[in-house]
């Protein structure tokens, strides 16, 4: 997932209104020669405008896939429209992307539209491997939407070499642990606890178990220092226990690897920041751009962990995958 949830649209006559990030699913099998792949991408309807206020015009929405990092805004989506312009709190849609080449990697993002053809900006994006769907069996899981399915068949995408197939996919965070911060899905606020002091954190129940995987979050406001990464041994009273990590403050991003500093770069808010490993090297992405690779070799199990000095820092949309 590698972009802001949405937040709205702008219009004279219409309020702006939330679309929640996209979580795509995949289903199970190793990839055919010959048979067609599947996604099953799912999301949760917005209720409110970004003033708090009741959303009541949604019309429908638009899935934007492709073989990009960057499928929204694109010229490949298809429509699917809302069973109700004012949805009830948390309701899950799905709908099953079928005609995709199998074994290679897409990504899929999310707008919504109103009645009056207003669009919101795209949620975050989710990618997976498109599977055989000869004899398709879905992952069920705590967080899979019992939603009916929806089924399109898409054209399939061009591309230039087919990537073969992992074991799993980047997954939404569950956090264990977590001290002074509020906790909403993947995003940690800190909201108590000493005002410049480490103190407020948590660590994912998610690992990096083999030789390949990343963490990727979305960056809040400019500002608060708080640090994200990948740990071995995390303690929030001692940030410098992420190995490798992203330290943000004012609008300067810093690659922190055990508490040395190796390079930065800008951010601002809404930024998507990623820790890959593979290969037995760590990589450091913004926006699906790499800008730093680490001398340093991982070790495993390797852990996402968040580690905040200044109140109401703050990180968003945190994922794990292991074994991409």
């Amino acid at each position: 997932m590698r972009r802001q949830n949405a937040d709205g649209f702008r219009s004279r006559c219409v309020r702006w209104f939330r679309v929640n990030g996209l979580m795509l699913g995949v289903l199970l099998l190793a990839a055919a020669t010959g048979h067609a792949g599947v996604l099953t991408a799912s999301w949760m309807a917005p209720t409110t405008n970004t003033d708090g206020s009741a959303l009541t015009q949604l019309a429908f929405y638009r899935l934007y896939y492709s073989t990009s990092d960057t499928p929204c805004p694109g010229t490949t989506y298809f429509e699917v429209a809302s069973s109700t312009s004012t949805p009830p709190p948390d309701q899950w849609l799905s709908v099953q992307l079928t005609g995709l080449t199998t074994g290679w990697i897409y990504s899929v993002s999310v707008t919504a539209v109103d009645s009056s053809g207003n669009a919101s900006s795209c949620s975050d994006v989710a990618s997976a491997i498109a599977r055989d769907d000869s004899a398709t069996v879905p992952v069920q899981d705590a967080t899979t939407p019992t939603a009916p399915v929806q089924e399109a068949t898409l054209p399939v995408q061009d591309a230039t070499t087919p990537i073969a197939p992992a074991d799993s996919v980047a997954g939404s965070i569950t956090w264990s642990n977590p001290v002074n911060v509020t906790v909403a899905g993947g995003s940690l606020t800190k909201s108590a606890g000493c005002d410049g002091c480490y103190d407020a954190g948590a660590v994912s129940q998610q690992q990096i178990t083999g030789a390949s995987g990343y963490a990727q979050f979305t960056a809040g406001a400019t500002g608060p220092l708080r640090l994200a990464g990948l740990a071995q041994s995390f303690s929030v009273a001692n940030a410098s226990s992420i190995a490798f990590g992203i330290r943000l403050q004012g609008a300067t991003a810093e690659v922190r690897e055990l508490g040395v500093y190796r390079t930065d770069v800008s951010f601002a808010a809404g930024d998507v920041f990623r820790i890959s490993v593979q290969g037995g090297m760590v990589s450091y992405a913004k926006n699906g751009t790499v800008f730093y690779t680490s001398s340093v070799a991982p070790s495993s199990p390797l852990a996402f962990a968040v580690d905040f000095a200044d109140l109401n820092g703050a990180i968003g949309s945190a994922v794990l995958a292991d074994g991409l």
